[in-house]
């Protein structure tokens, strides 16, 4: 019984993720966090580098989407040096194929079409045309860059959150008709969504890489979608705010693996009042190491199948806060977080 609870409640992963692609994270600041990181034994570091705001790693195949505060390449892996040597992994994540409105602003025309309520079609300036082979071989070429510098990683994330409004596809007209003629006349206007998410998987794990991706976007419980998502992608599970988002179970139940970013005590979010900061006092009165978003609760039995938890620092106003003032607030909550996931371990016998 206790070995039993030892491989179920033992998780695999204690991390954070920084939303550097809004808020400019400078090597010296990145290299504070690892410290900070490090004391309470945290061992991922998520780094969402791209966003809509900005593209902070140094792009040399396109220059031009790369954001005027940003880091070099050399920076990058004096970074992934250095966070090695204090025992923890750099998680990069390149968000695709939305939050690309930094990248697009170049490429308009590799923007997907959205219906205004007048009937015009216009540009989302955050979202791939998928539907379009050069838009993705575009940011197909992107990524292969980016795996390549961040290639002593094991773990690369493609976001794949927010791509468009899940519930209005109908705006979206070119992503039912590409579905239609691809997939057949049963086809899902979504299937071209996983489809694409799928193929941009293909190439990751081609790299050697295990591949994430966020949750709200896939298995939703109003879409009959018929292309199967891939089922070795690992799933970041941050939120089911909107009712259609498929809930923990599905996704156990569907044999995946969750990493547990419960957004009601691990968002550290400035400038969403949807989201009030994380305190170390209510993480450790109220949350336990099995609860994710929505109060969603994972049977001991379940719990094999999730890798870790995750504190999350997003940038909604960047300047709302330095990160300085970030840092300063970070210890006490990392702390809590490393208590309940000790006190799980005493509990559980080992």
């Amino acid at each position: 019984m206790v070995e039993t609870l030892q491989e179920n409640w033992k998780q695999a992963e204690r991390g954070v993720l920084v939303d550097a692609g809004r808020k400019f994270w400078s090597k010296e600041k990145l290299l504070t966090l690892i410290d900070e990181m490090s004391v309470q034994s945290f061992n991922r570091l998520q780094f969402h580098f791209s966003d809509n705001e900005g593209m902070r790693v140094e792009c040399k195949a396109f220059p031009e989407i790369t954001s005027e505060e940003h880091l070099t390449q050399e920076e990058v892996k004096e970074i992934l040096s250095y966070a090695k040597s204090h025992g923890i992994e750099i998680i990069p994540e390149f968000d695709i194929p939305g939050h690309l409105k930094q990248v697009l602003a170049h490429h308009l025309e590799w923007c997907l079409e959205m219906k205004t309520d007048t009937g015009e079609m216009t540009p989302l300036t955050s979202a791939l045309d998928i539907t379009n082979r050069e838009a993705v071989a575009f940011i197909s070429a992107i990524l292969e860059e980016y795996m390549t510098l961040f290639e002593e990683c094991s773990v690369f994330h493609l976001g794949a959150d927010e791509f468009i409004d899940f519930d209005e596809l109908e705006k979206y007209p070119s992503l039912g008709e590409e579905a239609k003629r691809r997939f057949g006349e049963k086809a899902h206007p979504l299937d071209c969504y996983i489809d694409f998410v799928n193929q941009m998987s293909a190439k990751v794990k081609k790299r050697g890489f295990i591949t994430r991706v966020w949750n709200d976007g896939f298995l939703r419980l109003n879409a009959d979608t018929t292309v199967p998502l891939d089922k070795e992608l690992e799933i970041c599970y941050w939120t089911r705010w909107d009712k259609f988002m498929a809930p923990v179970s599905t996704w156990l139940e569907n044999g995946y693996r969750l990493v547990n970013f419960n957004d009601n005590y691990f968002y550290y979010v400035l400038g969403n009042s949807s989201y009030a900061f994380p305190t170390a006092e209510r993480i450790h009165k109220e949350w336990e190491i099995n609860e994710f978003s929505a109060k969603q609760i994972v049977s001991e039995e379940e719990m094999s199948q999730v890798i870790g938890t995750y504190l999350s620092i997003w940038a909604d106003k960047p300047d709302l806060q330095t990160c300085d003032e970030i840092l300063a607030a970070l210890p006490p909550i990392l702390e809590s977080i490393a208590q309940k996931e000790r006190k799980e371990k005493v509990a559980n016998g080992y």
